[in-house]
């Protein structure tokens, strides 16, 4: 919808909620109520009378004022500057999902691989020593130098 449609809208819809479209249905009603010789026929003629009436209407050239347009340029900048904060934020926030989900995975991953390297040195260790060496193996510091290792 272009802004001349938008605003042939906004105005429709301002006629709608305002009186003026109730007294004309309401002196339509009368006229019919009035008239008793009204058929089923007729009473179709009426009603595409008031669409005929409604398109006429919509047809003709809005008018409104310089301040109204102006007004509604207004609201349609601010509806504008809201919508892309609010997108500008959501793209953000996925980011920072996608960003916290790289993590965990390259977490995740290093883990796995770290289990898998402690699983092939504890198979070597059990292949190369005797199960007791293994056993105390479990208990002293990693970081003693391996000259160290089976004199404790």
């Amino acid at each position: 919808m272009n802004l001349e449609e938008r605003l042939a809208h906004l105005q429709w819809r301002k006629v709608c909620n305002e009186s003026q479209i109730q007294g004309a249905l309401k002196h339509t009603k009368q006229l019919v109520d009035r008239d008793t010789l009204l058929n089923a026929t007729e009473s179709k003629d009426a009603s595409k009378w008031v669409r005929r009436v409604v398109q006429t209407e919509l047809a003709k050239p809005l008018e409104i004022s310089l301040e109204q347009y102006e007004q509604i340029l207004r609201e349609n900048d601010a509806e504008s500057a809201a919508l892309e904060r609010a997108s500008a934020l959501h793209a953000t926030s996925v980011a920072v999902i996608q960003a916290k989900m790289k993590l965990r995975e390259e977490h995740a991953k290093r883990l796995r691989q770290y289990r898998k390297h402690k699983q092939l040195l504890l198979k070597q260790d059990d292949a190369a020593g005797s199960p007791d060496r293994h056993h105390h193996h479990h208990h002293k510091d990693n970081n003693d130098p391996p000259s160290n290792r089976g004199k404790h």
